[in-house]
């Protein structure tokens, strides 16, 4: 890490494991994940140099000095640490259709915790490989609740803030898979933003 003429280092390890089941006839998928555990960081450098003149003892005059150069030593603080949990199941799912529900919870060590569900909707079109899929979802944010004012909502939409869907095509042959996927979020504050993505398998 590097700010102006200071800088600090470290490392992290991310972590995390998966879960596959059948609740009846339907999958059932759980994650587990740990994200930036490591060490602690310190930021140090030319810019935290300073001159320093020796006070006189009481009594005794002050008299011209050539300052001491001296660093100040600034405080270690922890990597922005997170542990999320995911879960996700398939309550529709048949050869031609699939739905399922989503949820995610996520505290990170520096903020409020977060929770989030979705659902997601994918049916394939015929026998043609291609497929199309739809998603919603709401992510519950306290640590962006600062009180807006009735007009600054209506401004910068934050009485949507954490509101998401989005939709995709896809395409699969055999072990080959190819998907086009577009998402809109509303980040409150931050306004709106737009996510494309495309993904090729094989």
């Amino acid at each position: 890490d590097q700010l102006g003429r200071t800088s600090a280092s470290g490392f992290a390890f991310d972590l995390g494991t998966n879960f596959h089941a059948m609740v009846g006839d339907r999958p059932l998928r759980a994650s587990f994940v740990i994200q930036n555990l490591g060490t602690q960081l310190r930021q140090d450098g030319r810019a935290l140099d300073v001159a320093v003149t020796r006070s006189p003892a009481p009594g005794v005059n002050d008299r011209t000095q050539d300052p001491a150069t001296a660093r100040f030593l600034a405080a270690e603080f922890n990597l922005p640490t997170t542990f999320r949990v995911g879960l996700a199941y398939d309550f529709v799912n048949s050869s031609s259709s699939r739905i399922t529900l989503l949820s995610e919870f996520t505290q990170p060590n520096n903020t409020d915790a977060n929770a989030s569900g979705g659902l997601e909707w994918a049916m394939n079109l015929g026998s043609s490989g291609f497929s199309i899929v739809g998603r919603g979802s709401y992510t519950f944010q306290p640590d962006n609740d600062i009180a807006p004012t009735a007009f600054a909502t209506i401004i910068t939409g934050e009485g949507s803030d954490g509101l998401a869907f989005g939709g995709g095509l896809g395409y699969g042959k055999g072990s080959f898979n190819l998907s086009v996927d577009y998402a809109y979020k509303n980040l409150g504050l931050l306004g709106t933003t737009n996510f494309l993505s495309a993904t090729i398998t094989w």
